[in-house]
């Protein structure tokens, strides 16, 4: 029987097939997200997923650092969630790799807690530190950017907050709800902040 996260997988497959095709130079936008999508298609194949982690952290990691990687070759804005992501996935599979106890307890402890506090850091290391900030659009003057910005954490912290209290009721309430909500933010400053 296929569950939500198969048909999820297999829809963003087909949407980026289909995305590519009509606009080829956005590869490197959907390059951003395969990490994430490959980590939870990766812990859905398996029968045992407790004795997969070590596996799917680390690939999930090592697709995040490539992503990155390319995205900087290109000279493009990284998409700021999808960039704090990628550190969710490359500080476990590190955590893992080189046995740090500490951030593998935190892990465990919460599902969504470790994953929105790191869009959380990369939104606001980028809110005080780079012209495009969290919101990640150029040609916007630094007013809008930081406004748009602010806006925008004040959401990632609101996510972080929900998954933690609703740490019970599952991955789907926890951290898929509250990181499609934060999504849907993030596009909708991009379109109306000027």
């Amino acid at each position: 029987m296929i569950d939500f996260f198969q048909y999820l997988f297999l829809a963003a497959v087909i949407y980026w097939i289909v995305a590519i095709y009509n606009k080829p130079s956005s590869w490197t936008y959907y390059l951003q997200f395969m990490p994430v999508f490959g980590f939870i298609r990766y812990m859905r194949l398996q029968d045992t997923p407790a004795e997969a982690w070590h596996t799917a952290f680390t690939f999930g990691g090592l697709l995040a650092a490539g992503a990155i990687v390319i995205c900087l070759q290109q000279r493009i804005v990284m998409n700021r969630i999808y960039l704090g992501a990628n550190a969710y996935l490359m500080l476990g599979a590190s955590a893992f790799l080189f046995d740090m106890p500490t951030v593998l307890k935190w892990y465990s402890s919460s599902q969504g807690g470790p994953f929105f506090t790191m869009i959380a850091i990369i939104g606001l290391l980028t809110t005080l530190f780079t012209k495009t900030g969290f919101v990640g659009k150029k040609g916007l003057n630094k007013d809008a950017v930081r406004y748009g910005s602010f806006l925008l954490l004040a959401a990632t912290f609101m996510a972080l907050i929900w998954s933690i209290q609703n740490a019970s009721q599952g991955i789907m309430v926890a951290v898929v709800v509250p990181f499609i909500v934060l999504k849907f933010i993030q596009k909708q400053m991009k379109y109306h902040i000027s």
